[in-house]
């Protein structure tokens, strides 16, 4: 058995897209004699789990799981780049949002507020908070609580339901849930914008050949150059992609070493482990 997963913003409103997408890249890998294509896309199994799989011929994660606890598992395809405010090529950030009615305006303002996280393993969840407050904090603390959600979509909930404050959403999200649930925003402000950082890879099981990467490069990137695919191209944002080396993605190690040694531990989880690992 085959296995390929989107998990990356795939919101139930644009399975349809994401569906497509795939057709559109098994279609092409058929044709190039690729002799190991799912049906499908597995939507059932943990994100972090797909990436354990031996089976695994395409998926995407978050840089900062590539780049640290999952780059002897995975290695990378190629990095996406999105049509989203605060993408520029390849690069994507983070909006740190707040509740409107707290009227946040500097970061000595965040003190003591509930913050809500995706998950441990997510760059744009957890780093761009990291970086703001690290600087400030008080015995390795500085919110009143922080909350593991499970999703960005989770925490934009929590924001909205007013059981969050603060919460770190990427922009690719952000766009998403504005075109497809606005009424998730309604209460929300976005307080800063993160640095720019190379978007979540697309990526494949380690031990998958060079020459079949080099045709899933290829392949996607006939997808994304093909105007026949421009309703989903539009609908998921997706424009294009580059070539990166892993080097790249290591400023979201620098970031949680950088707070680590400012002895901000609040938004570390050390035993958290990748699924099944």
């Amino acid at each position: 058995m085959a296995l390929a997963s989107f998990p990356w913003y795939d919101l139930p409103e644009l399975h349809d897209a994401t569906n497509g997408l795939w057709e559109a890249i098994s279609t092409r890998l058929t044709e190039a004699g690729f002799d190991e294509i799912p049906n499908g896309l597995e939507r059932t199994i943990d994100h972090n789990r797909i990436l354990m799989r031996p089976d695994l011929v395409l998926s995407q994660t978050c840089g900062y799981v590539a780049v640290g606890r999952g780059h002897s598992i995975v290695q990378l395809v190629a990095t996406p780049c999105y049509d989203a405010p605060g993408c520029r090529g390849s690069g994507y950030r983070s909006f740190v949002l707040t509740r409107k009615p707290l009227g946040v305006s500097n970061v000595e303002d965040l003190r003591g507020l509930r913050c809500s996280v995706n998950e441990p393993l997510s760059h744009s969840g957890v780093n761009p908070i990291r970086q703001l407050v690290a600087p400030l904090h008080e015995g390795g603390r500085f919110f009143s609580s922080v909350q593991l959600s499970g999703s960005h979509i989770a925490s934009l909930e929590a924001l909205a339901g007013d059981d969050a404050d603060v919460a770190s959403i990427d922009c690719i999200t952000w766009e998403l849930v504005r075109r497809n649930r606005p009424e998730l925003l309604d209460r929300t402000t976005v307080f800063v914008e993160s640095d720019l950082s190379p978007a979540p890879p697309f990526v494949t099981r380690v031990e998958c050949p060079p020459e079949r990467v080099a045709l899933l490069q290829r392949v996607l990137d006939d997808v994304l150059n093909d105007p026949a695919c421009d309703r989903i191209h539009e609908q998921l944002l997706l424009r294009a992609i580059e070539l990166i080396p892993l080097d790249d993605y290591e400023c979201m190690l620098f970031t949680e070493r950088n707070a680590l040694e400012a002895g901000y531990e609040e938004l570390s989880w050390p035993d958290y482990r990748l699924a099944a690992e």
